[in-house]
């Protein structure tokens, strides 16, 4: 996007007038429950640690917890659109900062204006950068710094915490008003800079004070001097920059943004406590600890504050032609999920095996799905994104959405059913179209399962088999196989449905009313992820349990016999990372499952009143005391 100062202020103007506009929810009563901060950065940084922070602030004095989502990628701007989408009902804010302002100049293809469709709300901090050089570097001052570099033209070797940081545009504007001819040296991040600066791999760093102060205090690092226009009061002996070189300022900053028309009642009540918060010791003191200092404002004067920033910067930016890369993103479905759990960790190695890291050389656009929101809606919104590949791990819901979402954009899913009976693909070794992915469903698995419930407990006559009627290619694989496996072991079979959450409960006390002993769990999504509703019902009406999820046995099941579902979603890492590559979908074989795993809980086989025979435990791969 390419906009003007005028255009800029225009656009201010107009979302602090949108943000006026009354709403039925008022100050009075918000927030009525949790509310989300969304940061585009990893857990652990200074944007993070600021958010954490200012969250505990929010929860202890508006009442309801404000919980911290990290959405990153993209220098930010994933999580800037998430909330860009959000509702604009207060519970969604975003922890925003300078990185927002720099990309409406570094990416031509947002699907926003940030300035227009992100309503300031609170400052918190301002933060400056230093410039340091290892000490065996020649210059002590920046005048000798300048000259150096022009007696070494093109030798000097400027870091950066990667094309379009912090570090790097503070380094442009230094060079636009100097003339410096010097090679830029973009690193992935502040720590491998720091690393190379330590050993003079590197010669020169505006790295942000944060990161920096321990090695420049206990002289690691020489400082040359601040990028702000006043010195910091944690170097109060480092001079600006400013004083060698005639107006020269670089700061970043941070606060809290909103969706555009967020009530202006909503956002007055956030900004006071913001302000509260910030005029708190020892926020006070954890910001100055940081090298920061305490940015306290309105609303409106943040809002000014961002315009003249925009402004300021696009200038340099767009006059060095600084452009971030295009990365390819990723859409990931979450149905039920969790971003930090071990099925994402193993589709991220596997990722990495394939060679693309997140934030290196691919960006992940993660999406879960809460309770009611549309997975159809979902996918669109991945297609029109222009998203490179579309994952769906552990939902066939979400896998068919997909699907049907789009014939063009590759699609790897992983799910628990037959996928050639579902209409995902039309075979296992062909898939034809768009899809392919993994499973975890295999045909002998459900007499298995059946056999081993029977050997563990041969006085159990009567096997309820669990299943989801609306997944009828599932359920009916399902009882086909127990039945099949019953006739030939002499025990009879109950079909007790559950088509939600309430129903799991009434399909237990189904299940108990026709005399089984003991419940066979199908092979389902919305049963794996009500694991724990049904290892609590199973136990309050003393039923054994067999499943083919092992968290499921984690959760408090008695066993479970099924694929290693982590080593499944590694694999679609690896696909994913194949397609990006250029392979076709229509050629990649569905991967199906090999190995499968026996898992116990004796504790939950204690609480049962039961003893499993040691012979039986000693061919388990996994007991859960």
């Amino acid at each position: 996007m390419k906009f003007g100062r005028r255009q800029l202020l225009s656009l201010a103007t107009g979302a602090a007038a949108a943000s006026t506009v009354s709403h039925i929810v008022g100050a009075q009563t918000y927030p009525t429950r949790v509310v989300r901060i969304v940061v585009g950065f990893v857990v652990g940084g200074f944007y993070d640690t600021y958010a954490r922070l200012l969250a505990q602030w929010l929860s202890e004095h508006l009442g309801q917890p404000f919980v911290i989502e990290n959405r990153t990628g993209a220098g930010g701007s994933i999580a800037t659109e998430a909330v860009v989408r959000a509702a604009p009902d207060g519970y969604t804010l975003l922890f925003t900062g300078s990185n927002d302002a720099w990309n409406t100049a570094l990416y031509d293809n947002l699907s926003f204006n940030y300035v227009r469709d992100i309503a300031p709300v609170a400052s918190f901090s301002k933060g400056m950068g230093v410039l340091v050089v290892p000490p065996s570097f020649p210059a002590r001052t920046v005048h000798e710094f300048i000259a150096y570099a022009r007696d070494n033209p093109a030798k000097v070797t400027i870091a950066s915490d990667g094309v379009g940081s912090g570090p790097h545009v503070f380094w442009e504007l230094f060079r636009s008003m100097t003339g410096l001819n010097t090679l830029h040296v973009p690193y992935r991040g502040a720590t491998p800079v720091i690393v190379d600066l330590l050993s003079a791999q590197v010669q020169a760093y505006f790295g942000y004070l944060a990161p920096l102060i321990e090695y420049v205090r206990s002289g690691q690092l020489r400082p040359l001097a601040v990028t702000s226009a006043v010195r910091a009061e944690a170097l109060p002996d480092v001079p600006t920059i400013a004083e060698s070189v005639s107006g020269y300022d670089a700061t970043g900053w941070n606060g809290i943004g909103a969706p555009r028309n967020t009530p202006a009642d909503i956002i007055e009540k956030l900004n006071k406590a913001v302000n509260a918060g910030l005029a708190d010791p020892r926020i006070r003191l954890r910001i100055a600890q940081f090298g920061d200092q305490v940015f306290a404002s309105s609303p409106d004067e943040f809002g000014k504050h961002i315009v003249e920033f925009a402004d300021k910067w696009s200038k340099v930016i767009r006059a060095a032609n600084i452009k971030q890369p295009e990365l390819p993103i990723i859409g990931f479905i979450e149905v039920g999920g969790d971003k930090a759990g071990p099925a994402v960790a193993a589709f991220q190695k596997g990722l990495a095996e394939a060679g693309y890291v997140e934030g290196q050389n691919a960006t992940i656009d993660y999406r879960p799905i809460a309770r009611g929101q549309s997975l159809s809606e979902t996918a669109a919104e991945l297609v029109r994104r222009r998203v490179a590949v579309m994952v769906t791990l552990g939902s066939t819901p979400a896998a068919l959405a997909a699907k049907v979402a789009t014939t063009a954009v590759p699609v790897v899913f992983g799910v628990a059913d037959d996928p050639v009976q579902i209409g995902l693909v039309a075979s296992l070794n062909r898939p034809g179209g768009n899809v392919t992915g993994i499973t975890l469903f295999g045909s002998e698995l459900g007499p298995k399962k059946l056999e081993l419930l029977h050997e563990v407990s041969p006085t159990t006559k009567k096997i309820a088999v669990l299943v989801n009627p609306s997944n009828r290619a599932t359920s009916d694989a399902d009882i086909a196989g127990a039945r099949a496996a019953a006739q030939r072991l002499g025990l009879g079979i109950v079909v007790v449905n559950a088509g939600n959450e309430s129903e799991i409960e009434s399909a237990f006390s189904s299940a108990v009313q026709q005399g089984a002993g003991a419940v066979y769990v199908g092979s389902d999504a919305l049963l794996t992820n009500q694991r724990k509703q049904i290892a609590e019902l199973a136990l309050g009406h003393r039923l054994l349990t067999m499943s083919s999820d092992r968290a499921a046995v984690r959760a408090g099941q008695l066993m479970s016999y099924g694929a290693i579902d982590v080593e499944m979603y590694r694999q679609a890492g690896v696909y994913v990372g194949r397609l990006l590559k250029g392979e076709k979908a229509a050629e990649l074989p569905v991967v199906q499952p090999t190995k499968f795993d026996l898992v116990i809980n004796l504790a939950t086989a204690k609480a049962l009143g039961m003893t499993i025979p040691e012979s039986f435990l000693l061919r388990a791969d996994e007991v859960i005391e």
